[in-house]
């Protein structure tokens, strides 16, 4: 292999990363959610127990697959949620989550630099997984 194509190589794989981190941050600003959450279940001496959540929801089969691959690409932790809804005019719904501290931290680190509609959440959620090391 030259050295000409082992550059392509590089700046063939460096493309399809920033592609896929652009690609993922698109899916979270325009469909999914960075917060905090509250749980009542898992009560700690306050009551409650908050947790770092981020997840993506749609209904196209397609669209959600195609995020599924680019966060495989990334290796970043998620686990689906397909629900079948009731009505039956309405599409099912397919929800990718993340939750804990350590799983919703390696997602923003990556996507916090890109954001612009949800950088205030995951600037409030890194704030908080770091108050809690």
């Amino acid at each position: 292999m030259s050295e000409n194509s082992q550059d392509e190589t590089m700046g063939n794989q460096q493309g399809k990363m920033h592609f896929n981190i652009g690609w993922l941050v698109g899916m979270v600003e325009g469909e999914g959610s960075i917060t905090l959450t509250r749980s009542a279940k898992a009560k700690n001496k306050f009551g409650h127990k908050i947790t770092p959540y981020l997840s993506i929801t749609g209904t196209n089969d397609a669209l959600m697959e195609k995020a599924t691959e680019v966060i495989k690409f990334f290796k970043l932790p998620f686990s689906i949620d397909k629900r079948k809804n009731s009505n039956p005019n309405w599409k099912d719904t397919i929800r990718i989550q993340v939750f804990g501290l350590k799983n919703v931290e390696q997602w923003v680190l990556l996507l916090h630099t890109y954001l612009v509609g949800k950088r205030e959440q995951s600037e409030t959620v890194l704030q908080f997984i770091e108050n809690r090391k």
